[in-house]
């Protein structure tokens, strides 16, 4: 374990982020960040970013950190600071890797805050959300990926098809290794996907018993396949492809859509033990 930071909750929101950014430069980390308010339900969330970008530059889950944390509920981030920096950098942690970090972390916020892990919600964005089903019994993932080894191998290989002409091979064989999704008996888990972010392949979440809920409007694309005339097109053409017809709806960088995701997370959260929260 590199570094925890076990943090005081104050009553200023911006103070959530400062505390966060000033706290280390290990790559590494997690942040304890107690709440403002003393919760009527003893309960806690953990928050995992997804590939290739950190906690800071996940606006979806600052934002519901802070929301959570208001509401008088003790947090866990769980950062892992990987900034893709080249087309064949093969710096950043494996799922495997990151599901052994973040038990590691989990168990540490338990213990901190004398919660039992049964009574913690864990979010996960994108990648984020097959490491929170590795860890947590209440979890919920936001556009996370289609859930099995050789479904998501091919849409990472679209992805970098899209995004570079000539992909590392290695890539996908790193981030994946043999990870295959596992959930257990008295598991509730719900994977919240904007309506336009194609790549999540909702009916293999569906098929595999796994329960999903969409939110936003629909682009009008609805698989990789009809990303073909981007794939050919020049590296600069496809990045600005992607960004205006994949990454704001992935990353849900609208704030309505936020609003939507929120109002939709928290009677769910409310529906599974009781816990209420104002959007």
């Amino acid at each position: 374990m590199d570094a925890f930071s076990s943090l005081e909750g104050q009553e200023s929101e911006s103070l959530l982020d400062r505390r966060y950014l000033t706290q280390t430069d290990d790559k590494k980390r997690c942040y304890i960040i107690r709440p403002v308010n003393n919760c009527r339900k003893q309960i806690g969330a953990v928050l995992i970013h997804g590939h290739g970008t950190n906690f800071e530059n996940t606006i979806v889950l600052r934002e519901l950190a802070t929301r959570l944390w208001i509401s008088g509920v003790p947090i866990c981030i769980v950062d892992f600071d990987e900034i893709v920096k080249t087309d064949n950098d093969l710096d950043f942690y494996s799922l495997a890797e990151r599901g052994e970090f973040a038990k590691c972390a989990m168990d540490q916020f338990c213990s901190d805050s004398k919660l039992s892990s049964e009574n913690v919600w864990v979010f996960g964005h994108s990648i984020g959300g097959l490491t929170a089903i590795q860890i947590g019994k209440y979890v919920i993932c936001i556009n996370t990926p289609v859930p099995n080894s050789s479904s998501f191998g091919q849409f990472l290989s679209e992805t970098e098809k899209i995004m570079f002409d000539n992909p590392n091979p290695e890539f996908s064989k790193k981030l994946l290794g043999d990870y295959h999704v596992c959930v257990t008996e008295g598991m509730r888990v719900v994977n919240f996907c904007h309506r336009a972010d194609f790549a999540i392949n909702k009916g293999v979440w569906i098929a595999q018993g796994l329960e999903v809920v969409e939110f936003g409007e629909s682009s009008g694309i609805t698989t990789l396949d009809e990303a073909d005339s981007a794939i050919n097109a020049s590296k600069m053409s496809r990045f600005k492809w992607l960004l205006k017809n994949y990454y704001r709806y992935h990353n849900v960088v609208s704030s309505k859509d936020r609003k939507e995701l929120f109002d939709v997370i928290f009677p769910k959260m409310s529906q599974y033990n009781g816990f209420h929260i104002n959007s």
